[in-house]
């Protein structure tokens, strides 16, 4: 055999000598996975000599190991995820991606690698809807990332009280379109990100349809006219198509929304949501008496919108490589930045809902 078997960059290896050889430990840092196994002496040699510099007949003959004995502990090593074969070396292109792939690395599986996660975003077509305090850390996010095709919809301007919480935005960007100063930091930031900059308001289900085709995520960060309806066009948009979509929530005093994460025909939806929410208020006997403007705009800082703009970027880079299942399905978490809890409410899909019941 002329493979050269190395244990994965990143796992963390711990033993202890027992009566009858070695307990050896194997951690994942970024899963928090972790697989024990019992070796005898000449098995726990051989962990040394795994560092993809020595083919497998090679190790035999240095640890004095039956080459079938050697083949099996490979086996059953590389097949826990803690062993690879032939060592993935990062390409040129996804250099600077190389902690991330390391990262990415502890959720292999024998069908998806660490390259084919970055593969995916690299490939991927994600639209963000509204640019600002959310969108513009979460544009950020998935830049970072390798997200390389981006849609940008927001029709506003950069404005001077923007700065002190939205990123991607210099002084020298107020007055400017939003999608054309973001468009410009991102081409310093990697000269391969490619931007659709699209300066309309998404004010219906109609015009969203068009501005979303061929989009493989959707994220929903505008707040205008109000959340909930934005969030109503946005998911009646993107479940007739299929497209995954994820529903930013807004501020509201001490809390920040979360979530949740819409995969058509897989998760219950928006509207189902608004259903659970609706017979919670029914049987609470609460009403609402309208003597304030709800829509006054709100405090904020920049640190909460980050927080909560980067919880959705990693529920994006969820979807987009499969590298674990996203966390807001049907699911919507309120983060209260007083206490730095995340309090999450659950919901189900609802019988007589009017989208998932065209399903």
């Amino acid at each position: 055999m002329t493979n050269k078997p190395k244990i994965k960059d990143g796992v963390t290896v711990l033993y202890r000598k027992i009566k009858t050889g070695y307990q050896v430990s194997f951690y994942f840092p970024s899963s928090s996975k972790s697989y024990s196994f019992l070796l005898n002496r000449k098995g726990f040699t051989c962990l040394s000599f795994l560092k993809g510099e020595l083919s497998v007949v090679e190790i035999a003959e240095k640890c004095s190991i039956h080459l079938s004995g050697l083949k099996h502990l490979i086996n059953v090593l590389q097949g826990a995820g803690v062993l690879e074969l032939n060592p993935i070396s990062v390409p040129k292109k996804y250099e600077r991606y190389a902690r991330q792939m390391n990262f990415f690395a502890d959720f292999e599986t024998e069908n998806v690698s660490r390259l084919n996660m970055q593969d995916s975003l690299a490939k991927a077509s994600v639209g963000v809807i509204g640019l600002g305090g959310i969108g513009s850390w979460v544009i950020n996010g998935l830049a970072l990332a390798g997200i390389r095709n981006l849609t940008l919809i927001d029709p506003d301007v950069v404005e001077i009280s923007n700065l002190s919480r939205q990123c991607l935005y210099g002084v020298k960007d107020v007055g400017y379109k939003k999608t054309r100063a973001i468009k410009r930091h991102l081409k310093l930031l990697d000269p391969k990100i490619k931007c659709e900059c699209i300066e309309e308001k998404v004010d219906s289900i109609k015009k969203c349809r068009g501005l979303i085709n061929g989009l493989d995520l959707v994220i929903n960060c505008a707040d205008y006219p109000d959340v909930d309806v934005m969030n109503r066009i946005v998911s009646s948009a993107c479940f007739p198509r299929k497209i995954p979509h994820i529903l930013c929530g807004g501020y509201d005093g001490h809390l920040s929304f979360i979530g949740p994460t819409i995969i058509p025909g897989e998760t219950p939806c928006w509207f189902c949501y608004e259903r659970k929410i609706d017979l919670d208020k029914k049987k609470s006997m609460l009403k609402h008496l309208p003597i304030t403007d709800s829509h006054v705009q709100g405090g904020s800082i920049a640190s909460i919108s980050a927080i909560t703009a980067n919880i959705h970027v990693i529920e994006a880079v969820r979807i987009l490589t499969h590298w674990s299942q996203p966390k807001m399905i049907g699911c919507i978490g309120e983060f209260d930045f007083l206490n730095l809890n995340i309090t999450y409410s659950s919901f189900k899909k609802q019988r007589h809902c009017k989208q998932c019941g065209k399903d």
